[in-house]
This record gives structure tokens, C-alpha cells and sequence, in this order.
């Protein structure tokens, strides 16, 4: 069989992105995790370094990136893999490199066709199976199917829909759909358990290489893009200038005062709103970035983690719950001072603000902290579930506490700095 390769004409910036914007978490961590903030994370069954995890997932980027081969893939990560696995398991290391790439590739693929002006032109899309020796029933049953973009049967049944699947989705024009008839609804179809979800991300920000692609649509894109940064970027229409009296001198703040006001006004503009920001603050107080996510997630390029060492994270929880698995990864890979995520508890109305907060002596070993969450996490399970079967707290309190019941054990037993302030509240924020 022919070496796999990525082809020079198939790398696009998206699927480098999708690969870039993960971190590498073991095993435990991943199986806490819901299905968006896995878009963010990478692990490989029955390995628990997260150095050897970083080796794999730093192959699988070179491999979008520059092309290499399994062939090049396997010389690279083989022996450590084994090493992990206590001998070699055949077909896993061509598996792990088919399914990563795949993904990769859907979800770049799906960044491009939800941009907002490919979305527009193109609205319905079109699932594509392999069409060679290596397709699957599944995948068969569901090629050809035309669906507005927005049918939810795309959140179930967009690539991959299993290890080693090669299928994707096709943008197509309202002409090209009615030509090829649109479907009313997509077969039922089971997808392999862990796949088929819909990436969370949108193209919203889309700024694409069109040197390749077909004139007449290259013009189109090119003709709405132009609008849609018409209607973005238009100058504000000047205003009369006010005479004001001049401010008495201030005194200026603290780095630590500067971003506990950063963290303030944060929550003043973002704990109620139904999406997640991230506000990337350095240690002198100053702004470093800001990014929209989605309704649970924040997706980071590498070369945005790689400004992330040193600083402080700022995000809001619009579930009001504490800081995820994925935050304390997000703090420990990029070696941030802080991460603090605000959220509003929904059944008191309080202002929190929940935070991990790096020792003096530095973030603790990952492995003992994936030990020592796991067990806390299965403690918390236990007592949390017995409470709710007793009647003593409802379902929705046990939801809300959960995160914050398993860091406050944690914290018993290794240092992660956490800690819960609530904020004080102020018209914005008061309920």
C-alpha cells in the first residue's frame, strides 16, 4: 500500500489550526470532559505522559503542516508509543495518524464552509464518502446527502464518523442543491460512539487563501467579503468635540490592582452573556489579547498559546459553574500565572469568581494532578449523587457545585492555588 501523505495542494491554514489549538491531556482528564471542550484537547488510550503526548500530537502538526508521511509519523512517535503501551499493538500508530489528520482536515474544512460569506453564497452542504476500498457502510448510506447547512442532522452526522474515516462536506450553491436535489432529512444512520459531533467553532473571522479556487466563485467570495468588511469596519461618524474640565491627577495603580480591576470589569461586561471570551491579561495589568469563543469554549491558535506564558487568563462561565479540567490544562501547558473564570451561580444570583493560581514553586506535576483529580472527581460523584437520591439537594444544585466540590479537595492534597471570591456587585451585574 502506497505511504499516506497529504497532498501539496490540501494544506490550508484551518485544519493547521484545529491541530494547533489542542493540548495534550491524559486519559482521565479527557473522560471528564464534554464534547466541546474535547476540541481543544488531544490524548492517546493508555498513555499517560503528557510529554509523549506532546511528541504525538507536535508529529500530527507536522504532518498538516509540511506533509511528512506515516511512514515519517511512525519513525518519529513509534518507539515512545510502544514504550507506553507495553508492546507494539498492530494498526493503532496508522489509526491514530488517519483519524487525527481526518479530523483535523473536517474541522478546517467546516471553519471554511460556515464563514459567514461562504455560508451565504453557499448554503447547503453536501456529505462526500471516500469512494475507495476503504468505505465503510456507514459512510456509504450517508453519501450524496444534500441538507441546508443549518439541519440538525449536521450536528450528529458530520465527519469523522468513525476511527479512520476519509469523508467530508461539500459547501453547494442554492443552483447546484436544486440541480442535485435537496434531501428532506438525512438517514438514520449510527455513528461510532465519541464521532459525528458538528464542530463548535465557526469560520467567523475568515480571512482565506482564493488564488485556487474557481474564478467565478473566487469573485463572488471576494465581491462579499468586501461588503461584509464594508459593514464591519465603517469609520465612526465624527463628533463635536466636548470642552470638559480637566481630571485631577490620578495615582497610578498597582499591577495587582490593575488586574483585579481588569477581572471587574470583565465580569461587568460578560457574566451574563450566553458565549464565552477570553480577555489575556500580563502581569503589569495591560491587555495582551482578547478572543470570542463559542458557548462553552475558546479555541487558541499555538501561536496564541505561545503569548499565553506568564499572564493572567480571564473567561466567564455562562453556566456559572467553576474551572473546568480543560482551564487547569490551558494554565498548566502555558505556564500562566493565573487562570480566573467568573460566572453567575443561577440559583443565588452571586458573582463568582473562581481561580486556579500558580504556586511560588511553579504548577505541580501533571500526572499527580490528574491522579489526584480523578479520585476527587469520583468522591465528589458519589457524594453528590447520594445527596440528590436522599432529596437533600436538587440535580441542579449538585450540577452547579460539582467542579467546585472536586478542586476544593484537590487543593487539600496538591497545591493548584485555588481559590473562590465573590464579586461585589454593581449595576451592571446586580440581579
Amino acid at each position: 500500500m502506497a505511504d499516506l501523505q497529504i497532498p501539496e495542494s490540501e494544506h490550508y491554514q484551518e485544519a493547521i489550526d484545529s491541530v494547533r489549538k489542542r493540548v495534550p491531556v491524559p486519559r482521565a482528564v479527557w473522560n471528564t470532559m464534554q464534547t466541546e471542550e474535547r476540541e481543544h484537547a488531544f490524548t492517546v488510550s493508555q498513555v499517560t505522559r503528557t510529554q509523549v503526548l506532546q511528541q504525538v500530537l507536535d508529529a500530527i502538526d507536522k504532518a498538516v503542516t509540511t506533509g511528512t508521511t506515516i511512514g515519517d509519523f511512525r519513525d518519529e512517535v513509534a518507539d515512545k508509543l510502544i514504550d507506553q503501551w507495553g508492546g507494539e499493538i498492530p494498526g493503532r500508530i496508522e489509526n491514530i495518524f488517519r483519524t487525527n489528520i481526518g479530523a483535523s482536515y473536517a474541522e478546517g474544512r467546516h471553519a471554511i464552509n460556515s464563514a459567514p460569506a461562504v455560508k451565504e453564497a453557499r448554503p447547503y452542504w453536501r456529505y462526500n464518502d471516500t469512494d475507495n476500498d476503504r468505505e465503510c457502510e456507514t459512510c456509504h448510506n450517508c453519501h450524496g446527502v444534500i441538507l441546508p447547512a443549518d439541519h440538525p442532522w449536521w450536528l450528529t452526522h458530520h465527519p469523522l464518523l468513525h476511527y479512520c474515516c476519509c469523508c467530508e462536506v461539500d459547501a453547494l450553491s442554492p443552483d447546484e442543491a436544486a440541480e442535485e436535489g435537496v434531501d428532506d432529512e438525512g438517514p438514520e444512520v449510527d455513528v461510532d460512539e465519541g464521532f459525528g459531533n458538528q464542530p463548535s467553532s465557526e469560520g467567523k473571522d475568515w480571512a482565506p487563501d482564493l488564488s485556487n479556487i474557481d474564478p467565478e466563485l473566487r469573485a463572488a467570495l471576494e465581491a462579499k467579503l468586501a461588503e461584509i468588511q464594508g459593514e464591519l469596519f465603517q469609520p465612526p461618524t465624527p463628533r463635536a468635540p466636548e470642552t470638559e474640565p480637566e481630571p485631577e491627577p490620578e495615582i497610578e495603580p498597582s499591577p495587582a490592582e490593575k488586574i483585579a480591576q481588569q477581572v471587574e470589569d470583565f465580569a461587568d461586561d460578560h457574566v451574563d452573556r450566553s458565549y464565552e471570551t477570553a480577555l489575556i491579561v500580563g502581569s503589569d495589568g495591560a491587555t495582551v489579547f482578547k478572543k470570542r469563543g463559542q458557548r462553552s469554549s475558546v479555541g487558541f491558535t499555538r501561536s496564541e498559546l505561545d503569548r499565553m506564558a506568564d499572564t493572567h487568563l480571564v473567561h466567564n462561565h455562562p453556566s456559572g459553574t467553576s474551572l473546568s479540567p480543560a482551564d487547569l490544562n490551558v494554565a498548566m501547558h502555558t505556564n500562566a500565572n493565573s487562570i480566573v473564570a467568573v460566572g453567575r451561580d443561577r440559583l443565588t444570583g452571586k458573582v463568582n469568581a473562581y481561580s486556579f493560581n500558580r504556586p511560588s514553586g511553579g504548577w505541580p506535576i501533571r500526572e499527580i494532578v490528574s491522579r489526584v483529580m480523578a479520585a476527587a472527581n469520583r468522591e465528589v460523584e458519589a457524594h453528590l449523587g447520594s445527596a440528590v437520591s436522599h432529596g437533600k439537594i436538587t440535580p441542579e444544585q449538585a450540577s452547579l457545585s460539582h467542579w467546585n466540590e472536586v478542586w476544593t479537595r484537590c487543593q487539600k492534597q496538591v497545591d493548584l492555588g485555588y481559590k473562590v471570591v465573590e464579586l461585589k456587585p454593581n449595576k451592571k451585574r446586580r440581579k
